[in-house]
């Protein structure tokens, strides 16, 4: 897990991190106990997706659940409490992830002769295949390699 975020719905804190692949995982713990479910291991086991569940890494791992899985705790929990929570992860928590921090940053590269744009979005940095070819050259057409190797 990459970044984690702090958040507050109705007093509680609700600790939120973004993985590796631009998922959101949410304590599963503090969603449970916001939608007044009294027992949250049961119901991470009755209405939860496993593959939407991991565990951390601390002494006391908790649980996490991805954002497909708070959803579908909301459609068991009393529709007043999931409403309230549908809206703070509406207004809240998702246009969070919108501000300018996770959005992908434009930079400039000057190498000798060449002027390149790299693009730097979730920890990686991404170049323009036309700049690629640029400095690196063009080699071999890999169609024109495919249609040779391909043809009677």
């Amino acid at each position: 897990m990459n970044k984690v975020w702090s958040f507050h719905f109705e007093g509680k804190h609700v600790a939120v991190r973004n993985g590796a692949d631009g998922r959101l995982w949410f304590s599963a713990e503090t969603i449970c106990s916001a939608l007044q479910y009294s027992d949250s291991q049961a119901a991470l086991l009755y209405h939860c997706d496993p593959g939407g569940i991991v565990f951390g890494n601390e002494q006391s791992p908790q649980a996490m659940i991805d954002l497909r899985n708070v959803l579908q705790l909301t459609h068991h929990s009393p529709p007043n409490r999931a409403t309230r929570l549908y809206d703070w992860l509406c207004r809240i928590v998702l246009t969070s992830q919108l501000d300018q921090s996770a959005k992908p940053q434009r930079h400039k590269l000057a190498t000798g002769d060449h002027h390149l744009q790299l693009l730097h979005w979730q920890e990686a940095w991404w170049l323009s295949m036309q700049d690629a070819v640029t400095l690196f050259g063009a080699g071999e057409d890999p169609i024109k390699i495919a249609k040779c190797t391909t043809a009677p």
